[in-house]
């Protein structure tokens, strides 16, 4: 059986899993999900800026992804941006920089075997995620992210999960209760990947009645 380099395991409780590794909490909470609002552009384009004004040649690559980076997905308005440094764990060589620009660092974790950093901006609303290069993550971002805005019937499939989710919080986080979609869609994105073979890997329907009844950590982030 083949699967595609970047498939993993379907896990609806990652996010709450991560909860132990934070570190501080955000300074704008992220707000109710709304449509797409094509402003969001221009405020990744301000977060972009003070992050190569904070750290210059540092900032290897910075990437608008997630929700509010696809037109017709609904989104929190809160920008997701992938960054890349030289060394993620050389924490002093770019952290001082953009905490002295406004950002806070909220988790101090690993995502898919790799060190990961993330940290908060008040204004843009933003989520800063801070990789090393050739981190697998912010590859599977660039493949979800592209995959949706090719594909009209998985934004419609993304947006109904986001609006289920957002009105069960309070039983369960809404990353965690919208999991199961975006394993669905990363399925139809890596079977219609035409560099890389993969063997389609159902996710066990078992485990949707256990991500329902979980209950809610300590919400944030």
């Amino acid at each position: 059986m083949t699967t595609h380099p970047l498939w993993r395991p379907f896990n609806p409780l990652a996010n709450a899993a991560r909860q132990g590794e934070r570190v501080a909490f955000r300074q704008t909470e992220p707000g109710a999900v709304q449509e797409h609002d094509s402003s969001w552009e221009s405020q990744f384009a301000e977060v972009e800026r003070v992050v190569t004004e904070g750290i210059g040649e540092l900032a290897l690559s910075v990437r608008h992804v997630g929700s509010t980076s696809i037109p017709g997905v609904a989104a929190k308005p809160i920008i997701d941006v992938d960054l890349t440094v030289p060394d993620v764990e050389d924490e002093l060589s770019y952290l001082p920089r953009l905490e002295a620009v406004g950002f806070r660092l909220i988790f101090r974790d690993v995502m898919g075997g790799d060190p990961h950093r993330q940290l908060t901006l008040a204004g843009p609303n933003t989520n800063l995620h801070v990789w090393s290069p050739g981190a697998v993550e912010p590859q599977r971002h660039a493949v979800f992210t592209d995959w949706l805005i090719t594909s009209r019937r998985d934004r419609r499939r993304y947006n109904a999960a986001k609006a289920a989710a957002s009105e069960a919080v309070g039983a369960a986080r809404y990353n965690d209760l919208k999991a199961a979609a975006v394993y669905d869609i990363y399925e139809e994105a890596f079977i219609a990947d035409p560099h890389h073979h993969h063997d389609p890997q159902p996710r066990p329907k078992s485990t949707e009645r256990a991500m329902s009844d979980c209950p809610s950590p300590h919400s944030g982030g």
